[in-house]
């Protein structure tokens, strides 16, 4: 199939690297048959490759009969070459840093070799039967994955099953470009310049098999965002086309494609073809994405294609029984029935976002892909604007010049809006490119490039990111407190300012936007210091953003139109106090969870937090029009779905938090239906509510619709790790943190012990004493609280008396800590006691009494809960090696004899000892951040 290439400039295909295949992915591969066969041990290759994929095969070869083989792969972000039977190199830099690399590998006589760069591994040496093995004739070689049948007949477990994901270019045998593979499965262009997410069909009989066994039936809806490269081309088809002797269709079928610019849609009911169309009112090949919606019931199709809408009403609808059919995208194979279609080009151009029946489709999930498609990015689209004004711009355009700014002005807060929900809708890499791109253009514009970092630091912890995000956040701050900040841009793109002009509302809403975003950013840097426990630029954020809070609030303090600053529109100042209020209750929500020592300090500015406040201003600030307002809405989800669990503020009972943000996701799940993040708080949601299962479905989602954004993926498997040790499925637990351990920056340590635990819970003692080496390894930093955690722990478990018994309460342990428990179903509570109950190890008695009292308390088994807490509390021998479980003891049995008027007395007394007769243990900071709330809460139950 060859796609109709339209003329002009806005079908123009996208730039493409030369040479290059995009690969990713189970069904992402190229091979090649070779004229002549070659002998391995005679070859020399050499290929490029970019990629940010830590893990994934580059080049497989192997001999017939799969004797030996020849394989380069990626591993721990290092590039290995693997010869013979299971002979390995590989070099020690680590390559996933989405830049080129050169690669050049060989076998020559007994050695086989491995250049990266330039920098040569160590040789591998084959021994004499290898090398004979090696000199048998190969006949066919593969880029990215291999066909399964060749895995299961090697048995080589230590190679990647899949592709990496990331671009392959010029690939060469002894010095020969192989530029044409006799197959291509999934391998799409690679292209120059940024991507945005979505999967790129590049036409030539490109298209995937999304169901391979699916019926139309009587009612069947289609949802997805098209941009073409081409006016013509096969969409969707679904369903049988075979004819009966007469010639008519007489089978169940569904087809859309393009025609010209027209989308078409046609139908079968097994009566006969009927169809609909919609030629939209701009081009489909604008630059833009195109929303289309099918809607069929019965003998009705509706065809939505942005704001245009048609439908038709067909032959009644038939009753002869419907077969299952594959559904394809993109195109269909090339067999007698593509005959049949209305059309056999296959689509060009990039497709998103597709929903079938409100199912969302993972393009990165699919049976099979067929030719060149691209399933893991499109190109990026090149934004038309063309200049931004400042803040501080006349409203009015100058005399004579209406037509011409009219054409060429953007609002940056609009802008910088739609940046904010391009984030927010999975396109991460587009609202980067889009802040950076006019960063310099408005404080506003840099403002939103600098949050963006401060999101990416605020989901890793990762030191690099939290330094990026430092730098652009002063970056911003210097912008705002310059007094000529924005003047070089504004002569550049010739903005024409008057002395009059300064002194308008425009220059007062630049003015008191200027002073919101520098609060703003000591807030955000606040935040960034009081994760490193550094209090000094806190307080200086809340200072000054009491302050901006002040500034913003007096102009306009009430309805009387005389009381506001003049020249500034109602809507100006809206907007404006929508966006204090986020900083304003994003501070308070984080100064009422600092540890109560540190309180006092706080207190003495005469600006204590206030949650309830908080909540309301960040309330207030997701329903207005400003930038800030999805922000204000993921501040919100952030607070009731994490910090008020984790914390146990408000009391323990969250179940108020939980429906509000339930509400939250339901609100909003129309403006963001496929969003990672907001698919991430739906899984929080379902895990706070023990639907455990289905929040694995959630996070498993959010996963796949963030594969440009690293920093989301990781949290998603964070959740994804911590859901199976909920449901006691130690080795799927162990993969999540394996490779958060592999992945991730923020605390390899951390994640290390997680993996080490998880490891030996499934019986793998060996493997896991292994990785517990490695967490005194990987332990950097000593201030850590939870890394001097995983470290001690893990120097007691790295001995040969390891049990799985003992790995599996160091999972209650850990789920205990993190107040996981209380989402463990009753049957898996039951089971972690059984196990517990069996331990009889001296030094862990404490501990497993704390757990045991843990568990019966989310079991409502009150009385042996307190008798275990009681063990707990008197027990000195764990002490030495458990020094928080005293404490902890004593604040556990605190919080169930609070729940008695008769022992409340006794409870708050036991708050207190904890509070105060303990220091110096695991956690501390955590547990009086959790007496705090829970003596507020009685404070505040106490009043009349």
């Amino acid at each position: 199939m060859q796609p109709i290439n339209d003329s002009g400039s806005a079908c123009a295909l996208p730039a493409q690297v030369p040479h290059a295949y995009r690969m990713g992915g189970p069904v992402s591969s190229l091979s090649y048959n070779l004229p002549l066969p070659v002998q391995l041990s005679r070859a020399h290759f050499s290929l490029d490759v970019r990629t940010e994929s830590s893990e994934g095969l580059l080049f497989f070869a192997a001999t017939k009969g799969g004797r030996s083989h020849l394989a380069l792969y990626m591993s721990k972000g290092r590039i290995r070459l693997s010869a013979g039977t299971e002979k390995k190199i590989f070099n020690r830099e680590n390559y996933d840093d989405g830049k080129w690399h050169s690669i050049v590998f060989s076998l020559e006589k007994k050695k086989f070799r491995l250049v990266v760069n330039g920098i040569r591994a160590q040789d591998g040496q084959l021994t004499n039967t290898e090398l004979t093995s090696m000199q048998q004739y190969v006949h066919h070689l593969y880029l990215g994955s291999v066909p399964e049948s060749l895995h299961k007949q090697l048995q080589l477990k230590f190679l990647p099953k899949q592709s990496v994901s990331g671009c392959i270019r010029g690939f060469r045998m002894n010095g020969v470009l192989m530029s044409k593979p006799a197959s291509n499965l999934g391998a799409g262009p690679c292209f120059k310049g940024p991507t945005q997410r979505g999967a790129y069909f590049s036409g030539n009989g490109a298209h995937v098999l999304i169901n391979d066994s699916i019926a139309v039936g009587s009612n069947f809806e289609l949802l997805f965002n098209i941009r073409p490269r081409s006016l013509t081309g096969l969409l969707l088809h679904v369903g049988d086309l075979t004819r009966t002797q007469s010639g008519a269709g007489r089978n169940h079928y569904l087809t859309i494609y393009l025609l010209r610019g027209e989308v078409v849609v046609q139908v079968n009911n097994g009566n006969g073809n009927f169809m609909v169309s919609v030629k939209p009112k701009a081009s489909l090949c604008d630059g833009m994405f195109h929303k289309v919606s099918v809607i069929k019931r019965k003998n009705v199709v509706q065809l939505h294609v942005d704001t245009v809408d048609n439908y038709k009403i067909g032959p009644p609808f038939s009753t002869v029984p419907q077969t299952k059919a594959p559904l394809y995208v993109g195109g269909v194979p090339e067999t007698p029935t593509q005959q049949t279609l209305p059309l056999t080009s296959s689509f060009v151009g990039c497709i998103q976002d597709m929903r079938i029946n409100e199912d969302p489709v993972s393009f990165q999930r699919l049976p099979a892909a067929f030719g060149p498609v691209n399933l893991k990015e499109c190109p990026g689209r090149v934004h038309s604007v063309a200049r931004l004004p400042s803040m501080a711009d006349p409203a009015d355009p100058a005399p004579g010049g209406e037509s011409k700014e009219k054409t060429e002005r953007v609002d940056d807060a609009e802008l910088a809006l739609q940046g904010i929900n391009m984030l927010l809708n999975n396109g991460f890499k587009e609202s980067d490119e889009l802040f950076r791109k006019h960063r310099n253009h408005s404080p506003l514009m840099s403002f939103g490039a600098s949050f963006v970092s401060f999101l990416n630091a605020m989901m890793t912890f990762e030191e690099e990111k939290m330094q990026m995000a430092f730098e652009d956040l002063k970056a911003t701050e210097r912008m705002c407190e310059s007094e000529n900040a924005g003047v070089i841009e504004t002569i550049k793109n010739k903005i024409k300012r008057s002395m009059d002009s300064q002194r308008s509302g425009g220059a007062a809403v630049d003015r008191l936007q200027r002073q919101i975003i520098i609060a703003d950013c000591q807030v955000y840097l606040a935040v960034l210091s009081f994760i490193k426990q550094e209090l000094s630029a806190y307080i200086k954020g809340g200072w000054i953003l009491r302050k901006a809070w002040k500034i913003a609030t007096r102009p306009h303090p009430g309805p009387s139109p005389s009381q506001r600053l003049d020249g500034i529109s109602p809507e100006a100042l809206d907007r404006l106090k929508g966006s204090v209020s986020f900083g304003y209750g994003l501070f308070h929500l984080c100064i009422s969870m600092v540890p109560p020592h540190l309180l006092k300090i706080v207190n003495l500015l005469g600006f204590p937090g206030d949650r309830l406040q908080g909540l309301s201003a960040l309330s207030f600030a997701s329903e207005s029009k400003d930038m800030k307002a999805p922000l204000a809405t993921l501040a919100l989800l952030w607070y009731h779905t994490v910090v008020q669990p984790f914390f146990a503020l408000d009391g323990t009972d969250t179940q108020a938090g939980l429906t509000e943000a339930k509400s939250i996701l339901q609100q909003r799940e129309a403006t963001y239906p496929n969003s990672s993040l907001f698919t991430f708080f739906k899984g929080r949601v379902q895990r706070l509510e023990c639907q455990i299962s289905g929040a694995l479905t959630s996070f498993s989602n959010a996963l796949d619709l963030a594969s440009d954004q690293r920093e989301i993926q990781h949290v998603c498997l964070y959740e994804i790790g911590w859901c199976s040790m909920i449901e006691l499925n130690y080795r799927e637990a162990y993969r999540a943190f394996e490779r958060l351990k592999t992945e991730s920056r923020w605390s390899q340590c951390f994640y290390a012990y997680l993996t080490g635990v998880c490891q030996g819970a499934t019986g793998d003692l060996e493997g896991a004493i292994a990785v517990f080496k490695d967490v005194q390894r990987l332990f950097k930093r000593k201030n850590n609280q939870i890394e001097l955690y995983s470290m001690k722990r893990a120097e007691k478990l790295n001995s040969p008396c390891l049990t799985k018994e003992l790995c599996i309460l160091s999972v209650i342990e850990i789920l205990y800590l993190w107040k996981a428990l209380s989402n463990c179903s009753s049957a898996k509570l039951q089971t972690m006691s059984h196990v517990l109950q069996g331990i009889e190890e001296a030094s862990c008695t404490g501990l497993k009494n704390l757990l045991l009292g843990a568990i019966n308390k989310c079991l409502q088994n009150t009385k042996d809960a307190i008798q275990y807490f009681h063990l707990a509390a008197r027990d000195e021998v764990g002490r030495l090696t458990n020094s928080y479980v005293q404490p902890y003891s004593c604040y556990e049995l605190g919080c169930v004899l609070l729940n008695s008027p008769e022992s409340a007395g006794r409870g708050r007394m036991l708050m207190l000892q904890a509070k105060e007769d303990y220091a110096g243990y695991d956690f501390e900071n955590r547990l009086h951040v959790r007496i705090h709330s829970a003596l507020a809460s009685i404070r505040t139950a106490a009043q009349p």
